[in-house]
């Protein structure tokens, strides 16, 4: 007697998700972990830069804002890719577009190159490979806790800084920065065959349980109806997480890309630096996954208003070390600082995909990452340039504070933005 064989489904205890699903999510980590950890590692290039080839703080930091300006301005353009031909082949031609920019940029000497390969090259990649691809990807695979998935898949790139910081830092002493950039390069290339597992998980077609339930009860399949671009540009909610993404994205990176050397000139070795903008990577996942477990738990707008107090508290204790060289004042803004750096934008994802789900939900949302590049391009820029006319980081340091008062206003004002309650 033949006995029948059913696929076996393994749950998990804190998504409900089957095994493809975590799969899914891990290879979104992964590939987060790739993009934003490979752009912020300029951070770290940025004084060898300068010393290799005497440019000014304002030339270095601008490859940085490129590469922020293409990541915003590609969002749409990521959008229609995936909306067309889905994660895996955005995925493959995001790292495919890094590698070549890192190779690229180990051979060169010109300013100009360094824009292309480093700006638009990493920008446009490392757009391929979070936001806009990872909110697409896991809203297609996750429904009850699409937040603490997108929690998760966020909290990657902080890792990716953890990581490559260090790393990098200890490559340029090692080996010098453009073999740096090589390593780098063949890192990424060990990265292209997590494309593969989407494309055998058919993770274009989204999850079959989570669609077969939806249907079942009666709604439809928001691979197939949904709100459209159109719709959606007339919609407050759409511009409150526009204004959200652009105004803190200037606070956040007109004081960030800076850390480093302004340890440096502290007095601090590199390697200090380089640990220390580590630490920022360290905590910024634990704070990400904590923020959005305790937004469930408390509701998002008051957990993320607190989150903004402790970004704006981080930068007062900046500026006290400046005054003091107090190394408590240092851990105190990395932990207030590093603990809430992209905090926000699980919340940012989770509610676009609850109000704009559906066929066009890559594009909409690569709509809004628009601002996201801008603001972090913006600040980037300010950071560099406020320091080259004033000689200190001082005013940075306010402009950024101010930036965190009115970034969070949305969350005040526009109703389908403020939960209160879980």
């Amino acid at each position: 007697m033949k006995t029948a064989h059913r696929a076996i489904v393994v749950p998990s205890s804190i998504f409900g998700a089957s095994k493809a699903a975590l799969m899914v999510l891990a290879v979104a980590c992964v590939m987060n972990l790739l993009g934003r950890g490979f752009m912020e590692t300029h951070a770290i290039f940025m004084l060898s830069l300068e010393q290799e080839f005497d440019w000014t703080r304002t030339e270095v930091s601008g490859i940085y804002s490129i590469a922020m300006l293409t990541f915003g301005l590609t969002g749409p353009g990521v959008g229609f890719l995936l909306d067309r031909l889905g994660p895996p082949k955005v995925y493959t031609l995001g790292l495919l577009l890094i590698i070549a920019g890192l190779i690229l940029s180990s051979t060169s000497d010109s300013l100009w190159v360094f824009r292309i390969s480093q700006g638009m090259m990493m920008g446009f990649g490392a757009g391929c490979l979070s936001t806009v691809s990872l909110t697409a990807l896991l809203s297609r695979w996750f429904q009850s806790f699409l937040s603490i998935a997108m929690a998760f898949a966020y909290a990657s790139a902080g890792v990716g800084i953890m990581v490559f910081s260090p790393l990098v830092e200890m490559l340029n002493s090692e080996i010098g920065w453009r073999h740096g950039y090589q390593t780098l390069a063949l890192v990424g290339l060990a990265g292209l065959p997590l494309s593969f597992i989407l494309y055998r998980l058919k993770a274009d077609d989204g999850n079959p349980v989570l669609l077969a339930r939806i249907v079942k009860s009666g709604g439809t399949n928001p691979r197939v109806q949904g709100v459209g671009v159109r719709q959606a540009i007339q919609r407050i909610e759409f511009w409150g997480l526009t204004w959200v993404y652009f105004m803190t994205g200037v606070g956040s990176f007109t004081v960030l890309l800076q850390t480093p050397a302004y340890l440096v000139e502290m007095g601090y070795s590199t390697a200090f630096a380089a640990r220390a903008f580590g630490f920022v990577g360290l905590l910024s996942p634990l704070g990400i996954i904590g923020i959005t477990v305790l937004s469930r738990r408390y509701g998002q707008t008051p957990v993320i208003l607190v989150s903004y107090g402790l970004s704006f508290l981080g930068v007062v204790f900046l500026l006290l070390f400046e005054q003091t060289s107090s190394l408590i004042l240092l851990i105190l803004f990395i932990l207030c600082y590093g603990g809430t750096f992209g905090c926000r934008a699980p919340a940012i994802s989770n509610f676009a995909a609850q109000n704009f789900n559906g066929p066009a939900m890559g594009r909409i949302y690569g709509l809004i990452t628009i601002a996201s590049g801008l603001g972090g391009a913006t600040g980037a820029f300010l950071g560099g340039f406020f320091f080259e006319q004033s000689g200190h980081y001082q005013f940075g340091a306010y402009f950024s504070m101010g930036m965190f008062l009115i970034g969070n206003l949305p969350f005040w004002v526009i109703p389908g933005l403020t939960r209160w309650k879980a």
